[in-house]
């Protein structure tokens, strides 16, 4: 290995402020509006972030594919991303993206390429610094100085390369996966609508989702007993949907045997169907991989005869816009209570088609499933390797591989 030169990451690049934008303009044109919402330190670029835009923004502002965004702000510990960093994507290659307010733009012309930079700015060592360097205490901020500041050690340019190639291949695998995932559960949603919509028969029983199942709206356990929170079952939050498909993974927080015992008449078991009922994310659905507790933002139902599941699951989907209506129907704060979503109105097909649907949607479900579990696996591998290689702990040589 070569020797690796201690950097100060203000000597290659530098750092620009985003485009103080007008509310008013939000939603319309065709000008691209980055915001926070497109960073986090467990995604590449999340595309909730951008945002219509119609005002004039100067071309100052602009970035393009390839460049690297950092958040400047963090409104809540429960989601960390003070310095995260979004790699804008190829996608929008030709189109006019502008980066907001609360957002840097990295400018580098070094040849420490930002293929590396993004990834070494997604170490925990760098994250360590951040949050040192962090004023506020609800709402923490980072000045551009304190990102300039940063300190790291390295590596010459063909272990710089080497290193981002090898980061990039195993999340060009896990961006493929996504992407599958995307096209299956369009595929079941395609049937779904095919089968109980398009061809929906006037026989069939309207009946409400209550009919299906129990419905249990979750509670969160005192966050003052350290007691009830561990790593044994899991429990479920809306921030925690960003990260999931149509099957939950690994959320955020978890609890002990304790805190899973105090709260027994809530518990989900696995194949549970759970929906986002409060805030701007109301609506998202999801079905438990495995037992878990969730919040009282959510309203979850637990599925008596198992053939039901994909019928219910897509059904509620389908009421995406029905429930966010119910929702914002004559209140401040949109919520959609117990009673309300156990009453959602929900046809109730014959048992010989719905177990014929259960038999096609299981083939894209279990697919879904592996997938994710592959996701898994990859975005484990990636998160081990990444602090190992950074330090030369793990080197990589790609002409050895080829």
């Amino acid at each position: 290995m070569s020797v690796w030169v201690k950097t100060k990451l203000g000597d290659i690049i530098s750092i620009k402020g985003g485009f103080s934008y007008k509310g008013e303009f939000i939603g319309k044109g065709s000008t691209l509006l980055l915001g926070m919402g497109c960073v986090s330190f467990s995604d590449i670029f999340l595309h909730s972030g951008a945002r219509l835009y119609e005002g004039d923004t100067p071309d100052s502002f602009l970035v393009k594919p390839q460049d690297i965004v950092l958040a400047t702000r963090q409104q809540s510990d429960n989601l960390p991303i003070l310095g995260a960093p979004a790699f804008v994507p190829k996608f929008l290659d030709g189109k006019r993206v502008i980066v907001g307010t609360n957002l840097y733009k990295i400018e580098n012309d070094s040849t420490v390429n930002n293929e590396f930079l993004f990834w070494l700015l997604r170490t925990e060592d760098y994250r360590n610094h951040i949050n040192s360097c962090s004023k506020g205490s609800t709402v923490k901020m980072i000045t551009k100085d304190a990102v300039e500041s940063y300190e790291f050690l390295c590596p010459s340019e063909e272990e710089r390369n080497n290193i981002a190639t090898i980061l990039w291949k195993i999340n060009d695998k896990i961006d493929l996966l996504h992407r599958q995932n995307a096209t299956l559960e369009k595929m079941a949603e395609t049937l779904f609508r095919q089968w109980f919509v398009e061809e929906a028969k006037e026989e069939w029983e309207m009946g409400i989702l209550g009919d299906f199942g129990k419905v249990i709206t979750g509670k969160t356990p005192s966050k003052e007993n350290p007691n009830y929170w561990g790593d044994k079952y899991h429990f479920v939050t809306p921030t925690d949907f960003k990260d999931f498909g149509m099957f939950t993974n690994q959320p955020t927080r978890g609890l002990s045997e304790v805190g899973w015992s105090k709260l027994k008449s809530l518990q989900l078991p696995q194949d549970s169907i759970l929906v986002t009922c409060i805030g701007s994310d109301m609506g998202k659905v999801t079905i438990s991989s495995q037992p878990c507790i969730t919040n009282q933002q959510l309203n979850s139902i637990i599925i008596r005869d198992k053939k039901y599941i994909g019928y219910v699951f897509e059904h509620i989907k389908s009421q995406y816009q029905n429930i966010r209506n119910i929702a914002f129907g004559g209140t401040t704060m949109p919520i959609i209570n117990k009673n309300d979503f156990q009453n959602i109105n929900t046809p109730i097909p014959s048992n010989d088609i719905v177990e014929l649907f259960n038999i096609h949607w299981e083939v894209y479900a279990n697919k879904i499933l592996k997938n994710q579990t592959q996701i898994r696996t990859l975005t484990a591998l990636r998160d081990t390797l990444l602090p190992k290689l950074m330090s030369g702990e793990v080197g990589v040589d790609l002409n050895k591989q080829n």
